[in-house]
């Protein structure tokens, strides 16, 4: 465990951008809480004060996907900049016209800000997977983003109080928008962010949603998220009648709590979310809806402890697993976009649950409220379950001038669409260039060395040998599929040859008949003529063997 955080922690690049990261954190729980309030203190109306952070909260889950996508083909340096310097003036807006008594005005600059809000977290989430070599260090990675977001969702309410003690709210709403820029700014010239080279390459018009494991894997995002917020405003309306409305934060801390414990834990573990993140993620899913079940059948207090303790830690590795899975199933011309679209899930989901659970709770109670969390988590895992094939379906990076002119041929009509293992073949040659790296390795390198190239180069060889598996696994079923294909077009040729066989001969029947009906009414017509002709012979036969009168000529005339 403690090798992997060391590996990571140890590198210059990944420090010069995790520094400006963990400031950036920091902003994201603090601007919601502070505008709530500074509204709030300015207008006399919580009604008015929900509209102000639900108009910031759209505005950032709209605006996270374009900025994403402008990252994607422009770099991270220029984005980051102009967002980080728009949105500080945005927030200080906000806290200025607040103190004018203008609505409009403070929600404009709420718009303005959430609009703009720099996507450092999707910046930094790119730069796990490009600055780490190997997986092992990528889940490390993963799982120090995901425990620096626990310690903010705790300090950044806590920071917001403590500007309060010294100040008013306008305060607190102008230092989350000036830290938010200045991390902005600063992780945007750390020596990581600089490096990251752009790829201008544009697949599609619709980004990273144009892959399947996208979007199947926002389904499973926006779904475990609608069970968080639908868990915390159970859980608030748990503390009013277990302790006061005070005890709310320490039952919510426990969650996050249990977040950094798992989160430090299953990040320098290794091998198991590389190997089966399907299985881990669906598995978190269903214990996080069986912690909430648990909570509605037992409402002691230590036991709604210690499940909201247990609910946190899966959470928390089923994050880090999303976030694996989300950087494993796209490449690098939209990568960046999708983590912002997970952003936006996030959003959605947390949405959606809080909505869901408080009209609950106000219909049937606090135990209705937490089947209510159950729910979504259950069909998280459901979905997770169903999506296997495209959660662990490896992106093949294509540039336009890569791909061949199409070359047109006769094809069955009848035969069934072919799947192109394309993507299999990527994916065996991946192997094999990461095999053939490990053997130089092992023959180049001594020691310890020797034997981790070693071991690297086993792992290699059998997922080149699984993947040769599958592949030709793919080519039987495809053979198979257009052999029963041609067979039934055979069949349906034949078939249609004997209609048209048939047709034919009862045509050419219907014409011989009338042929042989014409010429029986020919004949019958030629017998009506010859007939009397026949019957008048013998009497001319009589005429001319009787007496001769006159001369010969008459006689005979």
């Amino acid at each position: 465990m403690r090798s992997a955080y060391r590996g990571v922690l140890r590198r210059g690049d990944v420090l010069s951008a995790l520094v400006p990261y963990v400031m950036a954190r920091l902003p994201l729980t603090m601007a919601p809480l502070s505008l709530l309030l500074l509204t709030q203190q300015q207008t006399g109306s919580y009604h008015w004060a929900g509209i102000v952070c639900g108009a910031y909260a759209v505005a950032v889950a709209i605006a996270a996907p374009v900025l994403g996508r402008l990252v994607d083909r422009q770099g991270q340096g220029r984005v980051l900049l102009v967002a980080g310097l728009v949105h500080a003036a945005s927030m200080v807006t906000a806290a200025v016209v607040a103190g004018t008594g203008s609505r409009t005005l403070l929600l404009l600059a709420a718009v303005a800000a959430g609009g703009s809000l720099p996507p450092v977290t999707a910046c930094m989430r790119v730069l796990w997977t490009r600055l780490l070599p190997d997986e092992e260090s990528q889940q490390a990675g993963f799982a120090i983003d995901g425990i620096v977001v626990e310690v903010a969702e705790l300090s950044g309410p806590l920071f917001v109080s403590l500007l309060l003690v010294l100040s008013q709210p306008a305060l607190a709403v102008a230092v989350s928008g000036v830290v938010m820029g200045v991390a902005a700014v600063v992780f945007r010239f750390s020596r990581a962010s600089r490096e990251v080279p752009v790829v201008g390459v544009v697949h599609s018009p619709w980004g990273a949603l144009v892959v399947p494991g996208v979007r199947r894997l926002l389904g499973v995002v926006a779904l475990s998220t609608a069970s968080i917020g639908a868990l915390e405003v159970a859980v608030t309306a748990f503390a009013r009648h277990h302790g006061g409305m005070s005890t709310a934060g320490v039952y919510i801390a426990v969650i996050s709590a249990g977040g950094i414990v798992a989160g430090v834990m299953f990040g320098g573990a290794g091998r198991l979310g590389r190997r089966h993140p399907v299985v881990v993620l669906a598995s978190t899913l269903l214990v996080s809806a069986s912690a909430a079940v648990f909570m509605a059948e037992w409402t002691a207090t230590a036991a709604v402890v210690i499940a909201l303790f247990v609910f946190g830690a899966v959470v928390a590795v089923g994050v880090i697993v999303q976030l694996a899975t989300m950087s494993a199933i796209v490449d690098d011309s939209c990568r960046t976009e999708a983590f912002t679209w997970g952003a936006t899930a996030n959003f959605i989901g947390l949405g959606v649950g809080t909505i869901a659970s408080g009209w609950m709770i106000d219909r049937n109670g606090v135990v209705a409220a937490f089947f209510v969390a159950a729910m979504p988590a259950a069909l998280g895992a459901l979905l997770t379950i169903a999506s296997r094939s495209a959660l662990t379906t490896v992106p093949v990076q294509v540039h336009v001038d890569d791909v061949p002119e199409p070359i047109e041929a006769p094809v069955l009509t009848s035969a069934p669409e072919i799947d192109p293992v394309a993507e299999e073949l990527a994916t065996l040659r991946v192997h094999v260039a990461d095999l053939e790296a490990a053997l130089a390795a092992a023959l180049d390198a001594p020691g310890a060395v020797v034997a981790d190239a070693r071991e690297r180069a086993r792992r290699m060889l059998d997922r080149a040998d699984a993947a040769c598996l599958e592949v030709r696994e793919r080519a039987d079923d495809d053979a198979n599929r257009v052999r029963e294909a041609a067979t039934t077009a055979a069949l349906e040729i034949m078939g249609a040859a004997e209609r048209d066989a048939r047709a034919i001969l009862d045509r050419a029947r219907r014409e011989a008949d009338s042929v042989v009906a014409r010429a029986r009414q020919r004949v019958a017509e030629d017998a009506e003529i010859t007939w009397p002709v026949l019957h008048a012979l013998p009497a001319l036969d009589e005429h001319h063997d009787g007496p001769a009168t006159g001369d010969g000529v008459a006689a005979t005339s």
